[in-house]
């Protein structure tokens, strides 16, 4: 069937036979399904975000003749939206990190409502995205949410070099494919969840092969470290064990990042001074933020914060009734 060159309208008693994407007529099923096909296979075997974000845009594009195609992603630490973006046959980069309330991908990403601009020259909102648009060359712009029923990851977008409208079928269409992406995005996460887990566990069980093999301490110590490390992310850790007379704790070892060192390694504190004291009491793990420590106001707490320490764990050990170590 020749294409009109004229832009396609449809009747609304007439078969849904074609979807209208960038002002062109294709046929729905090899349109639709091609591109949701694609995004499933990806959902499968895409090995990470730049990956997955690189193979699906000239899908995209294909799918809807737009020039410029952007996948934003929520920062929830700076509270940004953070942009990758494709443009046909020029490449593709990184756009400036927007405030969520200053861009385009923020606005669908808060309201969670697809976002339509025909032409941005029309546009008021968000003036430095729009000049940023415009740079690339974009004169319509569609943004749509990239949300799993678990998580709003972000926003689609989908530009193209002159003012076009489009259809509210379309919309919904793109929408699809938006939340198509966001499954992929949600299943890279669940993955490196998953890989991250397998990782603490592996660790877990060498600790527990090295307790079995070697009861010298000298020996553990380096070990146990080692591990941890790949367990749980931190700046210092300590071990310290208890005297005899439960009064004192000394400590037989710090595993610290390079920089400002603490110096307490084979230091023998006060129990009443230490942060140790509170989870040795109350027997489970104890959690102290920045205020908490400067609270407590002891030499060993200074002497924490000193080195810009923001939190301390607690963990302390037990054999049988006794506490050992923490």
């Amino acid at each position: 069937m020749a294409e009109d060159s004229s832009s396609p309208t449809q009747s609304s008693d007439a078969p849904a036979q074609y979807c209208y994407l960038g002002g062109r007529a294709q046929a729905s099923e090899q349109c639709g399904y091609t591109i949701l096909l694609a995004v499933a296979d990806l959902i499968v075997r895409a090995q990470g975000l730049p990956e997955l974000f690189r193979e699906l845009a000239p899908r995209v594009q294909m799918a809807t003749g737009c020039e410029f195609v952007s996948f934003s992603l929520h920062d929830p630490g700076r509270n940004c939206m953070l942009t990758h973006y494709w443009m046909k046959d020029q490449g593709s980069g990184e756009l400036d990190a927007f405030a969520v309330e200053d861009c385009f991908s923020g606005w669908v990403w808060l309201h969670q409502e697809a976002t339509t601009i025909p032409d941005i020259e029309q546009e008021q909102r968000f003036a430095a995205n729009l000049q940023c648009l415009r740079e690339h060359g974009v004169r319509s712009f569609n943004a749509l949410p990239m949300s799993t029923p678990h998580r709003r990851y972000g926003a689609l977008g989908l530009g193209k070099g002159d003012p076009s409208v489009v259809s509210t079928q379309d919309v919904e269409f793109l929408g699809g494919v938006a939340e198509m992406v966001a499954l992929a995005v949600e299943n890279q996460e669940t993955r490196r969840a998953w890989e991250a887990q397998q990782e603490r566990l592996q660790s877990v069980v060498a600790i527990s092969q090295e307790l079995r093999s070697s009861l010298e301490q000298e020996r553990l110590i380096p070990i146990v470290f080692a591990n941890l490390r790949r367990i749980i992310n931190y700046d210092y850790a300590f071990l310290g064990l208890l005297e005899e007379d439960n009064k004192f704790l000394r400590v037989h070892a710090v595993d610290g990042m390079p920089g400002p060192e603490l110096r307490f390694e084979g230091q023998r504190l006060l129990l009443t001074e230490a942060a140790s004291a509170q989870a040795i009491e109350k027997r489970r793990v104890t959690f102290f933020n920045g205020e908490d420590l400067d609270k407590l106001g002891t030499p060993v707490t200074k002497e924490v914060r000193g080195v810009g320490i923001e939190s301390v764990c607690i963990v302390p050990l037990l054999s049988a009734a006794r506490f050992w170590v923490r």
